[in-house]
């Protein structure tokens, strides 16, 4: 879907909940799409861990 300039895209519907069990596949998207990850902080259980996992991956 592209709006203007911006451009958004999920593997759910818009019409569904978000839960807590979708973060782990948003956060893949997020890291497949970045051209590099960089974490000055974070949490041992965050999402942020998440997704450096899923970029260190790529």
């Amino acid at each position: 879907m592209i709006v203007k300039k911006s451009l958004g895209f999920t593997q759910q519907s818009f019409h569904k909940e978000s839960l807590i069990n979708f973060f782990p596949l948003r956060n893949r998207l997020i890291a497949g799409a970045a051209l590099s990850t960089l974490v000055i902080e974070a949490a041992a259980k965050s999402c942020t861990l998440i997704i450096v996992n899923q970029a260190f991956n790529y």
